[in-house]
């Protein structure tokens, strides 16, 4: 590889980064937004199929699953797990 092809790549390398640094950002707050809403209507969600619980809900910002447990009692949500759709859960969930 000559001095100009490494120049180049190294070019289009920092740019990638700063895409893809963007892109994160950008993408966290979109979660955090999603997440801050969840208090409003906690039982809005859909109850989590692989639980069937009526206290562990979900909510998508694809292609993402928020993962939450509703805590009447404490008047909370508390977020279990942010996880890619294409992944599975654990077999169970603790309280």
């Amino acid at each position: 590889m000559d001095k100009e092809s490494r120049g180049t790549t190294r070019s289009d390398f920092r740019l990638y980064r700063r895409r893809l640094t963007l892109y994160t950002y950008r993408t966290v707050q979109k979660i955090i937004g999603r997440v801050e809403k969840i208090p409003l209507y906690p039982f809005k969600g859909r109850m989590v199929p692989e639980y069937e619980r009526d206290d562990i809900r979900e909510v998508f910002h694809h292609p993402y699953r928020i993962i939450y447990m509703v805590r009447p009692e404490l008047t909370t949500i508390e977020i279990i797990s942010i996880i890619h759709s294409s992944r599975l859960l654990p077999d169970e969930m603790t309280d």
